[in-house]
Formats: C-alpha cells, sequence, structure tokens
C-alpha cells in the first residue's frame, strides 16, 4: 500500500468532564474540531456516553452516546479506514504524528499507541476499524496489544498542553485568543512562537494585565552575578512556558533565588482567580484537617502545631498569617481552645462563617502593609514564596513589631536546599505565584541578621513523598526522558515496602531533606 491509497483517519473527541470548568468546553471542542478538519478533512464526533452536554448545545448533533450509535457510523467507513481515539484535555494533536500512526495501522490493521510526544499533542490510540468495538469493551486489552510508536517531542520539548489543570485552561484560551489561526499551525511552529519574549511573557503572568518588572540584579544584595535556572526533569504547572528561557535566577553572591519578572505588589492578586485557586468545599477542607484525615501539606501542619503546642502557652493569642481558606487556624484552635487564633488574608468573606463556627477570628486584612495584631505567635506558612521580594521585609518587620517578646515566628516554604526537591524540578512547579524560592540557610541568615530573632527549631516535610501517587506519577508521565521516568520508576519500587518506605521518609525529614523547610524563630529582647 503506498501512501496514495491510505484512507483518512476519522476521530472520536472524548469528553472529560476536566474542560468543563468555568463553562469553557464549547469553545474548547470547537477549537479541537476546527484543528482536525482542517489538518485532515476528516469526520469527527464527540464521545459521550455521561451525557455531558445539553442536547441545546450546538455540539450534540457530533454527539455519539452509546455503542450502538458508534456501530452505525463505523459501517459506513471503508474497510481500511483507522480511527483515533483523543481526550477533549488535549487539544493540540500533532498532526505529523497522526499520519504516521495512520500509515503503520493501514499497512499493518493493527493499533498503535503513541509514546514520548509532549502530553497533550497526541491521541490515546490508534484503531484499525474493526477494533473499535473490542477497544471499547477492553480498554487495556487493545493497548496492550498495539504496536508502540516512539515519538521524542517530549524529550526535545519538555512540555504539558493538555488541560488537566485549571490554570491550562485559562493559558490555553488565552493562546487561542493571541494566536491568530492557532488550529492550523503544526506543533513545530507552536513551539516556536511560545519561544517568542513576548507570548514567553504573556504565559508567565497568566495572560493577565499586570505590571512586572524584569530583574536585572538581585532584589536582596543588587549583585548582577546571576545564572539561570532551567528546568529539566518536569515542567511548570503551567504547561505552556519554553524550556529554553530560564524562569527563575540565582545570585551567585548571596545565593537567593527569584523569578525573572517580580510582580507589582498591587497586582499580585489577579493571579489568584478561579483558576489558580478553584473552589473546594471549604466545610469539608476545614473538617477533614480538624479530624486529622487529609489536607494541603497535611503531615507538615501536624508538625508546626506539635511545635506550638511545645512552645507557645495556653491562653496564648496566635495569628495565622496568608492563612487561605483556615483550615491550619481552625486545627490549631480545636488543638488548643484556650488560644485565640485569629486567621488573617486579604479577603476571608467567603469563609468568615465557617471561621466564626470554629471559633476562629477572621481579619480581612493586606499583612503586607503595616498592621498591628499583638500576638504569643505567627504563622506563615507557604506564603513568604508568594510575595514579591521587595515587600518581603516589610512583612518581617510587621510581625516583629507586633510580636511580643519571647513570642514565636513559624515560616515553612519549600526548600531550595533539597536534593529531592531539585531531582524533579519541585522548587520551579509554581511560576508566577512563587516569586521567590528560599533556602532554610539562606532564610536563618536573612531573619537573624535584620530583625531580633534567633532561630530555635529546624524541621523538615515533604509533600512530593507524602503525595506519593499523585507527584510520582505526574513526574513519570511527563518527564521528557528515560533518565528522569528511572528516577520515578526507583521510587515506586521503594514504595512497593511501606514500612522501609515510611523509614525512607522519615529519615529524610530528619536530615532536614524533605522538599519543604520548617524554622521556628524566636524574638529577643534587645538589652
Amino acid at each position: 500500500m503506498n501512501d496514495k491509497q491510505i484512507c483518512k483517519p476519522c476521530f472520536l473527541i472524548k469528553i472529560n468532564k476536566e474542560i468543563f470548568f468555568k463553562n469553557n468546553h464549547e469553545e474548547i471542542l470547537n477549537f479541537e474540531i476546527k484543528r482536525l478538519q482542517k489538518k485532515f478533512n476528516a469526520p469527527v464526533w464527540l464521545l459521550d456516553f455521561n451525557s455531558k452536554l445539553k442536547k441545546s448545545s450546538k455540539l450534540s448533533k457530533m454527539t455519539i452516546d452509546g455503542v450502538t450509535k458508534i456501530e452505525r457510523v463505523i459501517k459506513k467507513l471503508p474497510k481500511n479506514h483507522s480511527i483515533f481515539i483523543i481526550e477533549s484535555i488535549n487539544p493540540m494533536m500533532d498532526t505529523n504524528l497522526i499520519k504516521e500512526m495512520n500509515r503503520l495501522i493501514q499497512k499493518r490493521t493493527k493499533n498503535v499507541v503513541p509514546f514520548g510526544a509532549i502530553p497533550g499533542t497526541a491521541p490515546e490510540i490508534g484503531l484499525a476499524k474493526n477494533n473499535i468495538l473490542p477497544y471499547l469493551k477492553n480498554k487495556n486489552k487493545a493497548r496492550d496489544d498495539a504496536e508502540i510508536i516512539n515519538w521524542n517531542t517530549q524529550r526535545k520539548a519538555n512540555n504539558q498542553f493538555n488541560l488537566k489543570r485549571p490554570i491550562r485552561i485559562k493559558l490555553f484560551l488565552g493562546l487561542v485568543r493571541k494566536i491568530k489561526f492557532l488550529e492550523k499551525i503544526s506543533i513545530e511552529d507552536f513551539l516556536k512562537i511560545l519561544r517568542k519574549k513576548e507570548n514567553f511573557n504573556y504565559l508567565l503572568d497568566y495572560c493577565e494585565e499586570v505590571n512586572t518588572k524584569e530583574v536585572k540584579q538581585c532584589p536582596n544584595c543588587n549583585s548582577k552575578n546571576q545564572k539561570p535556572i532551567f528546568f529539566s526533569s518536569s515542567q511548570p504547572t503551567t504547561g505552556f512556558l519554553t524550556s529554553k528561557i530560564p524562569i527563575y535566577y540565582e545570585c551567585l553572591s548571596c545565593h537567593l533565588s527569584y523569578l525573572r519578572r517580580q510582580c507589582s505588589p498591587k497586582d499580585i492578586g489577579k493571579f489568584y482567580d478561579a483558576y489558580e485557586r478553584p473552589q473546594v468545599n471549604q466545610k469539608k477542607f476545614i473538617t477533614d484537617l480538624i479530624n486529622k484525615k487529609s489536607g494541603s501539606h497535611f503531615n507538615e501542619k501536624l508538625i508546626v502545631t506539635k511545635i506550638l503546642q511545645d512552645k507557645v502557652k495556653s491562653g496564648s493569642e496566635i495569628v495565622d498569617l496568608g492563612c487561605g481558606f483556615g483550615e491550619f487556624a481552625c486545627l490549631l484552635k480545636n488543638t488548643n481552645p484556650s488560644w485565640i487564633v485569629k486567621a488573617v488574608d486579604f479577603n476571608l468573606e467567603h469563609i468568615k462563617s465557617i471561621l466564626y463556627k470554629n471559633n476562629v477570628i477572621p481579619v480581612s486584612k493586606n499583612f503586607i502593609e503595616k498592621f498591628d495584631l499583638r500576638s504569643n505567635a505567627v504563622t506563615l506558612l507557604h506564603v513568604i514564596e508568594h510575595i514579591p521580594f521587595s515587600e518581603l521585609k516589610k512583612i518581617i518587620s510587621n510581625i516583629s513589631r507586633s510580636l511580643k517578646s519571647g513570642g514565636i515566628l513559624v515560616i515553612t516554604t519549600p526548600n531550595f536546599n533539597s536534593e529531592l526537591a531539585k531531582l524533579f524540578d519541585y522548587h520551579l512547579m509554581f511560576p508566577p505565584i512563587h516569586q521567590t524560592i528560599f533556602s532554610d540557610t539562606w532564610l536563618k541568615e536573612f531573619i537573624e541578621k535584620n530583625w531580633n530573632f534567633r532561630l530555635v527549631e529546624k524541621k523538615s516535610a515533604s509533600v512530593i513523598l507524602e503525595n506519593f501517587d499523585g507527584w510520582f506519577s505526574y513526574f513519570h508521565d511527563n518527564a521528557p526522558d528515560d533518565y528522569s521516568r528511572t528516577i520515578a520508576r526507583m521510587f515506586f519500587n521503594l514504595k512497593e515496602n511501606e514500612e522501609k518506605f515510611e523509614i525512607f521518609h522519615k529519615y529524610l525529614n530528619e536530615k532536614g531533606l524533605g522538599s519543604e523547610t520548617i524554622l521556628v524563630f524566636k524574638k529577643y529582647s534587645v538589652q
């Protein structure tokens, strides 16, 4: 069979619930359909077995909602037609990959599965016409029996174009609206477009109109002796940022690491919309942590709670700055009801009633500006990395002023000194919301040098190991090369023995090698 005899493929797009976030599904699906039709002039149907699309939708005419309807569609196709199954969270199909898969399917009448493509650019599987029904009955067997085609685009690019995270939906639609005829552009040309400084900065700013300043020297010591930090084994959660341009710099004089585009403090809130902070069941979120069932950075919060139990007397006032959903403040109050616990963040109207019910005092306040909340202890759990460095001294000064003599300051943040974090680029995962990357040694010196604080305790936690399945599956499935996947598989092998894995986890934390550091400072009086 020569190339002229090869039939055009047809496409079945499986509708995923993720694309319905903020009702963006029709715009996403319309783009995907248009891209496939323009590239292949081929039929496209939507697989909607769970009836996610409303019947009033303009796309309902293209919808297949059951096996019987698929059978009718297949009968009309030519004998050697191939069918591609595509997840709707994968919008940027690689047309060269599909053409190559199509040739293999029609020449060998065998299913084909791609490996090594940029996530978001590859179909789930390519099928010979007669194999579609067996696939629907047993997907795993169809994949196991399939021929693998190696496609090395992820090794070269290290990107993620899938829409598994809400923030990627925002960025992808921002690109669709910014780049004309994106549906016609090849993956190679799309990667070139992403390397243009204008587009890189547009993505790094979350497609928002924000005031940012390109960092030309260290914001701490003003040194111009800086080196770029490139991600290599993973990709930031944003997915679309090119690995060819550094996102962070490290100062070679004082060793602070910082985002190359520092945001104006007045605009920082623009990053935290529904795409970055999707709504959660706040009551359940708080209840689960109080009952010690689960929670974000779960072990870390339990460690900090134990530290405060040991160091802060009953009846003391504790302020949780940058409290987020307020779950940690509620845990503290539940742990020691005699404590007067205040939860402080920019706007707590959405959880004020829940906090009151848990006997926590909500304080809506711009805590970067001057404030006076006299207290015996202040906690800053994963806050300082989110603040533009220019404001960090202001925040610590505010805390120092309001904290009583002998008071406790607890700071948690990703640790740039952690080899575990560096192994998987964890410390680079969250631009632009992480404006700065701190190390435990840098923070100790910075705070002791500028304020009346002394480090009295240092501990470690590791969200990477704590939420193992999510993180390591993510690393393995999105890694750009076999080296990174091999490291992930090594950890999977270790995890098979839960007892030994827990010993390893505990040992890393005891050695201070976890992905997060926990620093406990005490304020002393100036004689």
